[in-house]
């Protein structure tokens, strides 16, 4: 199983570097203790707007996880460039467990629901495939549930650029 944990951006903005959230804690401990079971092959950590300080990122490769950081501009992204950012993830990335964690307290929206609900709309005028190339990712988003959507095939990415990796 592959896993993606994806880190917000904070309301802090002109931040250099961010710590973790307890929520984005939460989540990377949730995807590592996964690891450690032998459920989880790979954990990726995607950052997006503030990268982590260097002593985090640093902890967390030298734990096996792979770490990017993704640009978002110069103003915080809102909840619908967020999810139009982790569609173009899970078609890099191929998933099959995500993990949406915020920034900050103060910055609390249903991404997930958001994202499945447009991954679904997108998935909308495909058929499921007969040759076993459905599969199902699972979106959790700590405090607010947990979405899962069958993709038939991977949603292409109408900007290729907005996913690219520091």
């Amino acid at each position: 199983m592959k896993i993606v944990v994806i880190l917000t951006p904070d309301t802090s903005g002109g931040v250099a570097c961010r710590l973790l959230s307890q929520q984005a804690q939460d989540s990377i401990r949730e995807a590592l203790k996964l690891q450690r079971s032998g459920q989880a092959a790979s954990i990726k950590i995607v950052v997006m707007g503030q990268p982590l300080q260097d002593s985090e990122r640093l902890g967390l490769q030298q734990e096996g996880v792979v770490y990017r950081y993704v640009q978002t501009g110069e103003r915080k992204p809102d909840a619908m460039e967020l999810a139009e950012l982790c569609v173009d993830i899970i078609g890099a990335d191929r998933p099959d467990l995500m993990f949406v964690a915020h920034g900050d307290a103060e910055s609390q929206s249903p991404l997930a629901h958001l994202l499945a609900e447009l991954l679904e709309f997108r998935q909308a005028d495909h058929e499921l495939s007969n040759d076993g190339d459905n599969r199902t990712l699972v979106i959790r988003e700590i405090g607010s549930g947990m979405q899962a959507v069958c993709l038939s095939a991977l949603p292409s990415a109408n900007n290729t650029s907005a996913y690219s990796c520091y």
